[in-house]
Parts: C-alpha cells; structure tokens; sequence
C-alpha cells in the first residue's frame, strides 16, 4: 500500500545483472536509487542480486534462473566485461531478453558501441546521463552527478512500467 491514498501498488520484481568486478560500482548505484524505488506509489520494487540474495549452501545456479524466471524486470548494468562474462551470454540475457521481459540497459560504465560487440544492446535505448550534451556512463561522474543519475534512471523505469507494465 502506498502511504498517501492507500491503493495497492503493483509488484515490480527486479533482476540486476552485472559484471562481478563491477560490483563496487553496482553498490554504489543501488545505494542511491534504492530510496527512490522504495517510495514509488506505483510500484513495490522487489530487487534480486546474486550477492544479497543466495543463502549459503544454495545452489546458485538453480537460484539465479528461479530469480530470472520471476522478475519482470532485468537491470542490465553494462560495462566491457558485462558484454564477454559467459554465464551473463548463456543464462541471464537470453531470459531477460524474452517477450514477457522488460529489459532495461544502463550504461555503468563507457562502451564502444561502433567498435565493440554490443549483443544487439545496442538496438535498445540505453540509459545513460547527459551531460553538456554528451551521454555518460555512471562511471564517468562525480558523487552529485551520480545522485542525478541515480534519480533520472528511477524516472525512466517508471515511465517504462507506466507504459509497459
């Protein structure tokens, strides 16, 4: 429920994909618009990463395709190595890329779309920071241009549910 009207808001399960060795970048994104999600009105945002949510033992193979076969939504938080990781081709952009799926690139840090294989991303609208009319990479700002980031992605996922959801 929201806390102003008190209608129900929609559930919105979410997968972030990423690079493993991009993780301390993906920690400081999710720590800036994890407060934005938590108080859409709209939506009940449900996040799954594979760091926070396998439990010890677990197979996290099986976790990871239960968690992508749930969530609506893919976070795909792109980067060099996020576009050669294998298990990234093999199991999680082939689900995330199916039709029930909304697929939601973000530039986490600078690619060459011109030279580099994009996996076909870069047919997508790729959310990126403008910045003096040059689109930037969240790895490319500074602390108040990532809080910019943070907030303007928040506003495109919304209007993308809005849309689509």
């Amino acid at each position: 429920m929201s806390r102003g009207d008190m209608s129900p808001r929609k559930l919105a399960r979410y997968f972030i994909s990423y690079a493993q060795v991009d993780a301390p970048l993906v920690d400081d994104l999710i720590v800036r618009i994890s407060p934005h999600l938590a108080a859409s009105k709209r939506y009940e945002f449900i996040k799954w990463r594979n760091t926070a949510d396998l439990l010890v033992g677990e197979d996290w193979d099986d976790a990871v395709v239960a968690a992508l076969n749930t969530c609506r939504l893919g976070l795909l938080l792109l980067s060099p190595t996020f576009m050669v990781r294998p298990y990234i081709l093999t199991t999680e952009l082939p689900r995330l890329r199916e039709p029930d799926k909304l697929a939601l690139p973000v530039l986490l840090k600078p690619i060459a779309f011109d030279l580099q294989d994009a996996l076909g991303l870069e047919k997508l609208q790729i959310f990126a920071l403008t910045v003096k009319h040059e689109r930037r990479a969240y790895a490319e700002l500074s602390a108040g241009k990532r809080d910019e980031f943070a907030f303007e992605l928040y506003k495109a996922i919304e209007a993308r549910l809005a849309r689509d959801f």
